[in-house]
C-alpha cells in the first residue's frame, strides 16, 4: 500500500524536529540515525513528487543537516535518496546531445552569496578564464552583490535566476545550456539539489566539485572532483591524483587557499602591538579543535625558553583543559582573546605559530600574505604539506616562512625569533613575498584546469 505525500511530509517535518533535539542533546548516534530516516523518507516523496522533493531536501540541509559539519555525518544525509533523485531525473527533461563547444564550461551555484567556495572559485576563475569559456548561472537570487561584482570585473557573464522555485530554476538552467552551447557543466560544492540536476542531461560532460564533504557519487557518467585530507590515507597508492572517499574514487584537487586581507601601515601595526603587549608576541588563529596536546605542550616549551614573550590565541571557549594541564603556570603570559579579524590581526604577532598537526589554512594563508613571521612543522595536515612535494623547497621558499622537520626544529625556529636570530630584518620586499605566495596559487590553478579538459 502507497503511503500518501500528506503522510510522508508529516513523517519528515516529525524526524527534522528529532534530527534537532537529538543534536542540542549531544545524542549523536540518535542525530545520524534520525539523518538515516529522513534521507529514506525523501526517497519515498521523490517517488512521487519531485518539485517538492526538492524543496523537502533544502529544508533537510539548512535545518538539521548543517548543525554537523562532518563527513561522516553528511555521507549519511545524502546517502539513501541521493540515488533515488538522481535515478528519477534520468527519465525527466534531459535535452540529449546538441552542438556545443568543448572549451564551455558552466558554473552553477545555489545563488550569489559570496561564500568561501565561491571566493575560492574566483580565484580560479581569473586564470582558466583565460584558457576557457567561463559563464556562472544562479539558481536563486541573493541580496549580496559581491560576488557578481567580482565576475563582472572579470568579465565573466552571468544569469541569476529571480522569483523561482528550485524545480523552474533547472528548467532555465536547461535552456540557457542549450541557447549558450554549453558543453561542460559544474555543480559546484553544495550537495542539496544536486543529484537531481546531475541527473538531468542538461550537458554532454558533467561534474561535481566540491570544497568540503562528499556526500554524493553517481560513478563514471559524472567526473567528481574532491578535496583531500593530506597524508590520511585517502590517496590510492597508484596515483596521487585520485583519492576514495566513501569507498569511491574522486580526483584530488586540493583548492588554493584564499582570503582578504588588510594590510595597515608599519608604524600603525607597531603602535597596536604596543596596546597588546611590549613583550614579544607568539599568536595563534585557528579554531578550538586545532588546539592539541601535543601543540599546547610545544607551546609551553617554548614559553619556557622565551620568559619576555606572550602567547596570544583565539577560539569560541577559553575553557580549554589542556591548556589548563600545559599553560597554568603561564596565565599571565597566555591571553584568550576570541575571535579575531583573521585579514588584520597577524600583523601584530611578531611570531605566528601554526597548529599541528592540523594546520591553520585560510588564517595562517593571510598570516603570510601579510609578512607575518610563520613557523610550521612539515606535518601531512599543515600548511607546507598543502602546497609542496619536496622538503627543500617547503624549507627555503620565503624568508618570512619557516618549515620544521622535527619538534625540536619547531620550537628552534620559535626561540631564534625571539632571540633575533631570525629578524624581522631578513625580509625580502612584501610584494614580492605575495608575488611568491600567489605563484603557489597559480600552480593549483593549472592543476584544476588540467581537470578540467582531462579526457575531454
Amino acid at each position: 500500500m502507497q503511503v500518501s505525500i500528506e503522510s510522508l511530509v508529516t513523517t519528515f517535518e516529525k524526524k527534522v524536529e528529532e534530527g534537532i533535539n537529538a543534536f542540542k542533546n549531544n545524542a549523536f548516534l540518535e542525530y545520524q540515525e534520525t539523518l538515516s530516516q529522513i534521507s529514506g523518507c525523501l526517497s519515498q516523496v521523490i517517488a512521487l513528487d519531485q518539485k517538492l522533493a526538492l524543496e523537502l531536501e533544502i529544508k533537510f540541509y539548512n535545518k538539521v543537516v548543517k548543525l554537523f559539519e562532518k563527513e561522516e555525518s553528511y555521507h549519511i544525509a545524502f546517502a539513501n535518496h541521493s540515488k533515488a533523485f538522481y535515478d528519477a531525473a534520468k527519465g525527466d527533461f534531459g535535452l540529449g546531445r546538441y552542438e556545443a563547444d568543448q572549451n564551455s564550461f558552466i558554473f552553477v551555484f545555489h545563488n550569489s552569496s559570496l561564500l568561501g567556495h565561491s571566493e575560492v572559485f574566483l580565484f580560479l576563475a581569473g586564470y582558466i578564464a583565460k584558457k576557457l569559456t567561463v559563464r556562472v548561472f544562479f539558481l536563486a537570487a541573493s541580496e549580496d552583490k559581491r560576488f557578481k561584482e567580482r565576475l563582472i570585473a572579470k568579465n565573466i557573464e552571468y544569469f541569476e535566476c529571480r522569483s523561482l522555485d528550485l524545480y523552474e530554476s533547472l528548467f532555465a538552467l536547461r535552456g540557457y545550456c542549450f541557447r549558450m552551447g554549453i558543453f561542460n557543466l559544474v555543480w559546484v560544492s553544495t550537495a542539496p539539489t544536486a543529484s537531481y540536476a546531475l541527473g538531468l542531461n542538461l550537458a554532454q560532460r558533467m561534474f561535481f566539485w566540491s570544497l568540503k564533504f562528499h556526500p554524493i557519487y553517481f560513478g563514471q557518467d559524472i567526473k567528481h572532483i574532491g578535496l583531500p585530507k593530506i597524508g590520511s590515507g585517502d590517496f590510492d597508492d597508484t596515483n596521487q591524483n585520485i583519492m576514495f572517499k566513501n569507498n569511491r574514487p574522486w580526483y584530488a584537487f586540493r583548492a588554493p587557499l584564499v582570503g582578504a586581507v588588510k594590510p595597515v601601515p608599519e608604524d600603525i601595526a607597531t603602535r597596536e602591538k604596543i596596546k597588546i603587549s611590549e613583550k614579544f608576541i607568539f599568536g595563534t588563529i585557528a579554531r578550538d579543535e586545532k588546539y592539541t596536546e601535543e601543540f599546547v605542550k610545544t607551546i609551553s616549551e617554548i614559553l619556557q625558553q622565551c620568559p619576555e614573550s606572550i602567547y596570544l590565541w583565539t577560539g569560541k571557549n577559553k575553557n580549554n583543559s589542556i591548556f589548563d594541564k600545559y599553560l597554568a603556570s603561564y596565565q599571565d603570559r597566555v591571553k584568550f582573546i576570541g575571535w579575531v579579524d583573521s585579514s588584520v590581526f597577524p600583523q601584530f604577532f611578531d611570531v605566528f605559530l601554526e597548529t599541528f598537526p592540523f594546520g591553520c589554512g585560510v588564517s595562517g594563508w593571510q598570516a603570510l600574505y601579510l609578512g607575518t613571521r610563520f613557523n610550521s612543522l612539515w606535518d601531512r595536515n599543515t600548511l607546507p604539506h598543502f602546497y609542496f612535494r619536496d622538503k627543500g623547497e617547503a624549507k627555503s621558499y620565503i624568508p618570512t616562512w619557516r618549515v620544521a622537520f622535527s619538534l625540536e626544529n619547531y620550537k628552534k625556529n620559535a626561540i631564534d625569533a625571539y632571540q633575533g636570530k631570525w629578524k624581522r630584518s631578513e625580509y625580502i620586499d612584501l610584494s614580492d613575498i605575495q608575488n611568491h605566495l600567489n605563484k603557489l596559487n597559480e600552480n593549483k590553478s593549472q592543476e584544476f584546469l588540467d581537470l578540467l579538459s582531462k579526457d575531454k
